[in-house]
C-alpha cells in the first residue's frame, strides 16, 4: 500500500508541474520535490477514514525497532494519502495531528478542531507564490 500512496502523491505533484526525485533505498523520506527554489524531502504515509477523521501514522516503526519519529533533520513535510477519498493532505515535519477531521461534527462545533480542509494537497499547493516550473 505504501508504494501505491507514493506513486499518487508523485503523480499530484508531477501533474502540478514540479519535479519529483526519488531517493535510495536507506533515506527516511519517499520523494524529493523541485520547487524550482528548494528541494522538499517528502515522508509519504497512507491514511485511511474512522469516525469522521482520516487518521494516520506519522512515526515509522517494524518488527525490529521501536516507533521512531520523524525530525525536521530527515525531511520537510508529510503526504498523507487517503485511498477511500483520493485525497492528499500536507502537514509540516514538526505535526504532531495524527487525524484530520473529514465530516461536519454533529453539535457544529468549529473550533479547535484539525479540519482536513485546512491541509489539502491544493490548499499547500497555493501557498507558493508563483506557479512552480516544470523541468523536461
Amino acid at each position: 500500500m505504501g508504494e501505491c500512496a507514493e506513486a499518487m502523491v508523485a503523480a499530484e505533484f508531477l501533474k502540478a508541474g514540479f519535479s519529483v526525485l526519488r531517493p535510495g533505498q536507506s533515506a527516511r523520506y519517499d520523494l524529493v520535490i523541485d520547487t524550482g527554489k528548494e528541494f522538499l524531502r517528502v515522508q509519504v504515509k497512507s491514511s485511511h477514514c474512522v469516525g469522521g477523521y482520516v487518521r494516520f501514522k506519522l512515526y515509522s516503526q517494524n518488527g525490529y525497532y521501536p516507533k521512531r519519529p520523524y525530525t525536521k533533520e530527515e525531511i520537510d513535510l508529510f503526504a498523507i494519502y487517503n485511498f477511500e477519498l483520493d485525497s492528499i493532505y500536507i502537514l509540516p515535519v514538526e505535526s504532531k495531528i495524527t487525524r484530520l477531521r473529514i465530516d461536519e461534527t454533529k453539535n457544529g462545533q468549529e473550533s479547535g478542531i484539525n479540519w482536513g480542509r485546512d491541509y489539502t494537497f491544493e490548499k499547500w499547493l497555493s501557498a507558493f507564490v508563483g506557479p512552480p516550473t516544470h523541468r523536461d
